[in-house]
């Protein structure tokens, strides 16, 4: 990526005339912040991009950072800020000591091919529909399946048939991770991550963990085809925009360690 086309990339976010940080109103009340891949899965507490946006691209006309240089984040979180840098043309490094949150940021920042993108996505749900109605009969009718691993996840969390389902979908994934790399099935995977979630017992609106109480689980009875599936269409669609954006040439690293021991980790692999 030029130095022209960095200068596009921030006209297009509407920063390129940021000269001071004093006047900003960092609450960015009513601000897209689902833009780009930013949108792929909801996360505790997280930064709203424009903050990182405001200060990468102040720094960057005030020439203190330019085009290719590094931007570390000692907690990476939902990868806020490995996003918003590649935006911005910068690498990005950092740490979590949350192994979800390194999936996640790997799978926001890191690009994918578009063409591949397409390909993998379609691998993966074709078919799956029918597959799934079959895992739901044969669940009801045989219990347990043989042929499908469940999880080991306490009891009283996920309906049945539905956790067979959603296994059936994490050895699709893996299955896929032979065809694409580790990078299209990460990305995957964060659509079932939101599945699951949502075929869960976990009350809407938390992020501890509190259960619909027992009462209301018999009628819960999401539509685990159409959660995941309609996830992965709109995370392909935020990654086509993200990747058709960026320079696929820059770095992304995220370590999974405590930042009280980053020195340990920063630059390596």
């Amino acid at each position: 990526m030029t130095r022209d086309s960095t200068q596009t990339t921030l006209e297009s976010l509407g920063s390129e005339d940021i000269t001071s940080l004093r006047d900003i109103d960092w609450t960015f009340e009513g601000a897209d912040t689902q833009q780009f891949t930013h949108g792929l899965h909801n996360y505790p507490a997280r930064m709203v991009p424009q903050i990182v946006n405001h200060l990468l691209s102040f720094y960057m006309n005030e020439g203190v950072i330019e085009t290719g240089d590094l931007v570390y984040d000692p907690f990476s979180g939902s990868g806020t800020t490995a996003v918003e840098a590649r935006l911005h043309g910068l690498n990005a490094e950092g740490n979590d000591i949350n192994p979800f949150a390194v999936m996640l940021s790997k799978a926001k920042a890191i690009p994918l091919d578009r063409a591949t993108l397409v390909e993998s996505r379609s691998a993966l749900l074709d078919g799956l529909e029918a597959e799934l109605a079959d895992v739901a009969r044969r669940s009801e009718r045989e219990g347990d399946l043989d042929d499908v691993a469940l999880p080991d996840v306490n009891d009283g969390w996920f309906p049945q048939p539905h956790l067979s389902q959603l296994a059936t979908i994490r050895d699709r994934i893996d299955a896929l991770e032979a065809d694409f790399g580790e990078d299209y099935a990460r990305f995957y995977r964060i659509a079932l991550s939101h599945t699951t979630r949502r075929v869960s017992y976990q009350r809407n609106g938390e992020f501890k963990r509190y259960r619909i109480a027992e009462a209301d689980r018999p009628d819960h009875d999401p539509d685990v085809f159409d959660i995941f599936a309609s996830k992965v269409e709109d995370n392909v669609a935020m990654m086509k925009a993200y990747s058709e954006r960026v320079d696929h040439a820059l770095e992304t690293t995220i370590h999974e360690s405590d930042s009280r021991s980053a020195a340990s980790v920063v630059g390596e692999d």
